[in-house]
């Protein structure tokens, strides 16, 4: 059975680095910062997180909108 690309990307722990080091860079870039700055990052993280593994076929616990 081949892995699922959840997995190839190092399951969890993959993915939250992901998302973490995507946030750092976006959060830098004073074009686009200010997109975010009203925003609870923790929440943030932690719902694009949900979505990916959702997406890259991981376990789903995703419950924001389609």
């Amino acid at each position: 059975m081949a892995s699922t690309l959840f997995k190839r990307l190092g399951g969890e722990d993959g993915i939250v680095a992901a998302v973490i080091l995507f946030y750092e860079k976006v959060l830098a870039d004073e074009h686009v910062s200010h997109f975010f700055s009203d925003l609870d990052m923790d929440k943030q993280v932690d719902k694009q997180v949900a979505f990916m593994t959702m997406a890259f076929d991981g376990p789903s616990n995703y419950t924001g909108r389609d």
